[in-house]
């Protein structure tokens, strides 16, 4: 809101304030002056201008008179609203104007003027518009725009003659109700509007002569030729205002008032000063009014009880005292009664809308005492809490993925029913219809977001994400903590002098077996169809396998189903794995993941040994493995495959070439003590497979 400091001199005297000091203070006490300028008009007068950002909360200052409050206890500069009598040129005639639906209109009155002449407005009311930014348009038009400004009440006005069809002497039947649906309404400015049911219309002998309080019709506007008008002047809702220009996506200057509240007690002032200035610029003589005292429309004040202590509370040990604070509450207008450091404050009707508790209170004497004004006090230090073993857990379950190259993302925990699953939560009030339920998994949206990523030419890298997933079992409600990811589909060197190749199987499933080694958690793998982790419109129908601790089912690892790559013309094999956080917790125990942590490594060199062993072609490397460490050998640190050979001649079995690696934590290891090592494995296993 632009105001001038020329036209505010005619209200309040700010001849002794600074330009600049009044922006800074207006600024400080939360209206924010986003500009200031200086403008020269054609009379050589110069002018400063203000534009001004009002808050929300405020529609009492959405006027020059508004802001004047404002300022004069700013400044403590004696401003008096003026008391201006009624003017006794119009009659009351009620039975012109009748009404038949007000349900949202809280006052309402309707003025017919004869014999208006429409010309240029004198030059001291164009000056006044043009420095506000205000285009120029007659007498009338211009009158209803300085009230906006200075009263901050909208005041629409109908040609007589076009809005009653001639009929200018005929009885008036006002009805405000909602419009009727996909009708169009023709404004005074721009393309026609589609209406819907909750926008409120206005109607003058079922004419319509508005959207209510928005924007008046083409059909009833002022022209050239005007001679006589209907001038109106209401209260509305603002929740129905609000509705409306909600529904349009439409607002205007007089919406902006209705909806954030009027000043109620300009509103009769307002009143008198159109009249008078019709009269007076335009020629105008008043032929009827409904009219009559809008004091009664007025709703009662409210007390508020604000005591020292409490202020004390929120601004802390302030200079403020008890005559500094009557000081402010009279500069704010607001009445009270003090006793024994406790002040009944009422609150004045223009502020009836934001000042409800005793913190508004609070809030309205620091901005007048100053923000800047009040002590610095550092806020207490107080001991940091540490973390639970919960979010110590899940955070080094992040760090280990992160070390690894991962990228962390984050997803809302919504999706559309994608998954087939009956253990689906659904969404009452979803947000969009790819929103509709609580999601199962967290893997889809992972998958979307790297294909997205791709496709907007980002390259491909590794995704984490951890969260909540949600389902149901026997209608009960599970909310459950899981871990996610999705890897592959780069090109890696495996060593300098290496051709780049892409992530395979067994790299792929070796990070995920590195993380259960990091937890100190010996898994196994199985394939159940059956397992709530399988998912087939995601994993690939062989690929896959699931993650087991004792038998119990932790979570799933594969590779992407093929058809998820084609329809995103992705050519390289991506890997996805889900894991169930909760159980992970439940297995690690606080003592033995935290010793797992700590375990020191050795100083001194690894040395290894390869076997080959003929088995049964059906028997899982895991078992071989299983029974590898069943020797127990101390010394032993990690058995790796390193080729399955699959001879013609033999269909029944499979040959299988391991890498045994031993290390010491207190000595070098002798070629002798490894042979040794390798040949008492080969007895055992001679027992153990044949």
């Amino acid at each position: 809101m632009k105001i001038s400091l020329n036209w505010l001199q005619q209200i309040l005297d700010i001849s002794s304030i600074e330009a600049n000091d009044l922006a800074e203070k207006l600024t400080l006490a939360g209206f924010e002056v986003d500009a200031l300028e200086l403008i020269q008009d054609s009379n050589y007068d110069s002018d400063t201008v203000l534009d001004i950002a009002i808050p929300a909360n405020r529609g009492d200052t959405l006027s020059l008179r508004g802001l004047c409050r404002e300022i004069s206890a700013l400044y403590n500069i004696p401003y008096n609203i003026p008391n201006r009598q009624k003017d006794d040129f119009y009659k009351i005639q009620d039975n012109l104007v009748q009404f038949k639906s007000m349900k949202n209109c809280l006052f309402y009155s309707l003025t017919r003027i004869d014999n208006i002449k429409i010309e240029s407005s004198p030059d001291w009311l164009q000056s006044y518009l043009k420095n506000v930014g205000i285009n120029i348009q007659n007498n009338i038009l211009d009158i209803l725009n300085y009230i906006l400004v200075e009263y901050g009440q909208p005041i629409e006005i109908f040609d007589t003659h076009r809005t009653l069809d001639n009929q200018i002497d005929q009885s008036l039947t006002i009805d405000i109700m909602p419009a009727a649906k996909n009708c169009f309404f023709e404004p005074r400015a721009g393309d026609p509007i589609k209406l819907n049911t909750n926008t409120l219309v206005t109607t003058i002998n079922s004419k319509t002569t508005e959207i209510t309080g928005i924007i008046g019709s083409k059909d009833t506007e002022v022209t050239d030729s005007t001679s006589s008008i209907l001038l109106e002047i209401a209260v509305f809702n603002p929740k129905s205002i609000r509705d409306s220009t909600f529904s349009l996506g439409l607002t205007t200057e007089n919406s902006l008032r209705f909806e954030r509240h009027l000043n109620l007690n300009l509103v009769s002032q307002a009143y008198n000063k159109v009249l008078s200035l019709i009269q007076d610029l335009a020629k105008g003589k008043i032929i009827y009014s409904n009219y009559t005292e809008f004091s009664k429309n007025i709703p009662d004040q409210h007390q508020i009880i604000l005591q020292l202590s409490a202020l004390k509370d929120v601004l802390g040990n302030t200079l403020l005292g008890e005559k500094e604070i009557n000081t402010i509450l009279k500069q704010l207008n607001f009445s009270y009664t003090q006793s024994n450091q406790e002040w009944n404050v009422t609150v004045p009707t223009h502020r009836l809308n934001d000042i409800e508790r005793d913190i508004d209170l609070i809030e309205e004497i620091s901005r007048i005492y100053g923000y800047n004004n009040l002590p610095n006090i550092s806020p207490s230090i107080y001991s940091t809490a540490t973390f639970s073993v919960r979010k110590n857990f899940f955070r080094h379950i992040k760090n280990f993925f992160l070390a690894k190259g991962f990228y962390e993302v984050t997803h809302y925990s919504f999706q559309e029913s994608i998954l087939p699953s009956t253990h689906l939560i659904k969404i009452q009030n979803p947000l969009n219809v790819e929103q509709t339920h609580l999601r199962s998994s967290i893997l889809p949206k992972l998958i979307n977001t790297f294909m997205y990523n791709y496709r907007q030419g980002n390259g491909t890298f590794n995704m984490l994400e951890m969260g909540r997933v949600f389902n149901l079992n026997e209608e009960n409600f599970i909310e459950e903590e899981y871990v996610a990811g999705i890897l592959g589909g780069y090109l890696n060197r495996k060593a300098w002098d290496s051709k780049k190749q892409e992530l395979n199987w067994f790299e792929a499933k070796g990070i995920i077996e590195n993380f259960f080694k990091f937890l100190d958690i010996e898994i196994e793998w199985k394939q159940n169809f059956n397992s709530k982790y399988w998912k087939p419109v995601l994993f690939h129908k062989s690929c896959w396998g699931i993650v087991c601790f004792k038998g119990a089912e932790i979570g799933i690892f594969g590779r992407m189903h093929p058809k998820i790559n084609q329809n995103s013309d992705f050519i390289s094999h991506l890997y996805l794995f889900e894991i169930n956080l909760e159980l992970l917790l439940s297995i690690c125990s606080k003592n033995l993941y935290s010793n797992h942590l700590a375990v020191p490594y050795s100083l001194y060199p690894k040395i290894y040994r390869d076997i080959n062993i003929v088995v049964p072609i059906n028997m899982p490397i895991d078992t071989i493995k299983s029974i590898i460490y069943q020797n127990k050998n101390l010394y032993l640190k990690n058995v790796e495959l390193f080729d399955d050979y699959r001879d013609v001649k033999q269909l029944n079995h499979k040959r299988l070439s391991f890498r045994l690696f031993y290390q010491s934590n207190d000595k070098t290891l002798s070629n002798e003590e490894a042979d040794n090592f390798v040949e008492q494995l080969v007895q055992y296993l001679d027992q153990k497979l044949h």
